[in-house]
C-alpha cells in the first residue's frame, strides 16, 4: 500500500474549516453570555419573549456545534478505515491477477485462500458502509441544526433589542 500524498490547498481548505467551525461556536456562547448580562426584560410580551427564544436558539445551536465537533473526526476515522479496506482489496486483486491463491496472515498465523480473504473484505465494507453514511447523514443535521438555530437566535435577539426602538421610530404603533 503506498501513502497517498495530501494536495497543501485540501490541507488549507481544512485547516480554514476548522477554524470556522470554532469561531461559530465561541460566538454562539459569547453572544450568549453577552446578551444574558445586558438583558432587560419588562420592555413588553414581544421582546421579552424573542429574548428568551433567542437565548435557547443560540444554547442549542452552541451546544449542536460541540456535539458535531465532537463526532466528526470519529466519523473521518471510520472513513480513512474504509478507504484502507478498499485499497487492500485491490491490492489483494491485483495479487490475485499475478497468481497469488492464498496469502498469510501474520496477525493470526494462518494461510487463506486470497478469494476468501477478498470476500471477507468486501462484506466488511459492505457492513460498515452504511454505518458510515449515518454517521455523516448525522453531522449533516447538527450542521444545519447549529447553523440555522444560530442565525434564528440572532435575528430573535434583533427583534428583542430593537423593538422597541423600532415601535417609537413608527409612531406608536406597538
Amino acid at each position: 500500500m503506498t501513502e497517498r500524498k495530501v494536495n497543501p490547498n485540501l490541507e488549507r481548505v481544512a485547516s480554514t474549516k476548522e477554524k470556522l467551525e470554532l469561531y461559530m461556536i465561541s460566538l454562539c456562547f459569547a453572544v450568549l453570555a453577552v446578551s444574558v448580562q445586558t438583558s432587560e426584560f419588562g420592555r413588553g410580551a414581544v421582546p421579552d419573549w424573542a429574548e428568551l427564544i433567542g437565548w435557547v436558539a443560540l444554547l442549542v445551536s452552541g451546544l449542536m456545534g460541540l456535539w458535531r465537533m465532537e463526532y466528526v473526526p470519529v466519523t473521518l476515522e471510520n472513513l480513512v478505515k474504509l478507504d484502507r479496506m478498499e485499497d487492500r482489496i485491490s491490492s489483494l486483486n491485483d495479487a490475485k491477477r499475478r497468481g497469488t491463491r492464498e496469502v498469510l496472515l501474520e496477525a493470526e498465523n494462518r494461510v487463506v485462500g486470497i478469494d476468501e480473504l477478498i470476500k471477507s473484505n468486501q462484506d466488511a465494507i459492505a457492513r460498515a458502509a452504511p454505518l458510515v453514511k449515518g454517521q455523516e447523514r448525522s453531522l449533516l443535521v447538527k450542521y444545519f441544526v447549529h447553523r440555522y438555530s444560530m442565525v434564528g437566535g440572532f435575528v430573535l435577539l434583533m427583534v428583542s433589542r430593537g423593538y422597541q426602538p423600532l415601535c417609537v421610530l413608527v409612531g406608536g404603533i406597538c
